[in-house]
């Protein structure tokens, strides 16, 4: 009985789906939580219950793509409207209290 027990457990566990978050100094992947427009550009958040900002945005809690980057805003806001909010974000760093992002990767 144990042993049919454990053998359930252990098909149960490798069945499910793992989506490991992997972050650099740079990077961050994650799931798009939150969006706002502002003045400059889109403001993008991950949860930051689950998901922490790149290194180089420590302090940051939203993150900046400025309106100069058109194609970013828009694969950004195309991701989210479809429904797929998971994306690999690339940053330059902290400016003004956001982390500013310099490309956005849907992951498909």
């Amino acid at each position: 009985m144990l042993r049919k027990f454990l053998l359930s457990a252990v098909f149960l566990c490798s069945s499910l789906p793992l989506t490991p978050a992997h972050a650099g100094p740079t990077w961050q992947e994650g799931e798009i939580w939150d969006h706002s427009a502002v003045a400059g550009g889109l403001l993008i958040r991950f949860n930051p219950a689950i998901t922490a900002m790149p290194d180089n945005c420590a302090g940051a809690t939203w993150m900046f793509i400025p309106e100069t980057s058109k194609t970013i805003i828009a694969v950004a806001l195309m991701s989210i409207a479809s429904g797929n909010r998971r994306a690999m974000v690339y940053s330059s760093g902290n400016v003004s209290g956001f982390c500013t992002v310099t490309q956005l990767d849907p992951i498909n």
